[in-house]
């Protein structure tokens, strides 16, 4: 009995299950049919069109509005030399235009000018003070050839002193008068390189100062040059 009861569930729910479906189906099919159907009767809308030729060209809106206009961008205008502004470009206006290059505002030069007069005043007097100091320079080297051929001048003649010392050919003073001159010849050469080598060193320093004046030259004309 079970079984049976099994194979009837088994065949009657597939055919249930698939005739709910087609009722369902016929149902929707309806439904839409209906709601087309009411679409058919509503009249066609007509649109005017107008064809022109297509014309590849550059096309300008023209707008005609009341109001301020303003710029895109701005810019604030600053003077890396600061001063008394004697002179403005008459175009330096909102709504005029300015060409390339031209000078917009000046500023009075008049300090500017000095202190580039006066840096190159500077910079002409150490380089003169610097020549100086290597003239003197080269009259210490030809000093010191000298005082070095005499010092061998004498240290000769001291040697020959000696020698005709030993032979009795010469008194002691002579040879002590003689060693004093070498003596004496010799610390000459000696102030006369401490003297070059301390040109040599203020040599050094007017280099040092020749090279700060001549940058203090190149910026005050870059000063100048910025008062426009």
């Amino acid at each position: 009995m079970l079984k049976v009861l099994r194979v009837l569930v088994q065949g009657i729910l597939p055919a249930a299950v698939l005739f709910g479906a087609y009722v369902a189906t016929q149902k929707l099919i309806e439904d839409d049919g209906s709601s087309l159907a009411g679409t058919k009767d509503r009249p066609e809308v007509e649109f005017a069109i107008m064809a022109h030729d297509v014309t590849v060209e550059d096309n300008r809106a023209v707008l005609r509005a009341f109001g301020e206009v303003v710029a895109a961008d701005s810019a604030d205008l600053r003077v890396a030399s600061p001063g008394e502004v004697i002179d403005i470009h008459p175009n330096l206006v909102v709504g005029k235009i300015v060409e390339e290059g031209a000078p917009l505002v000046t500023i009075d030069p008049f300090s500017y000018e000095g202190a580039l007069r006066e840096a190159r005043a500077k910079l002409a007097e150490t380089r003169a003070r610097r020549a100086e100091v290597a003239a003197r320079i080269s009259m210490e080297q030809t000093a010191i050839e000298r005082a070095t051929e005499q010092l061998t001048l004498a240290e000769r003649d001291l040697e020959r002193a000696k020698t005709l010392l030993d032979r009795g050919a010469l008194p002691a003073k002579a040879v002590d008068d003689r060693t004093m001159q070498v003596s004496q010849r010799r610390l000459t050469a000696e102030q006369r390189q401490y003297t070059l080598e301390a040109e040599r060193a203020r040599l050094s320093q007017m280099d040092a100062a020749v090279q700060q004046l001549e940058w203090q030259v190149e910026r005050a004309g870059r000063a100048l040059e910025e008062t426009v």
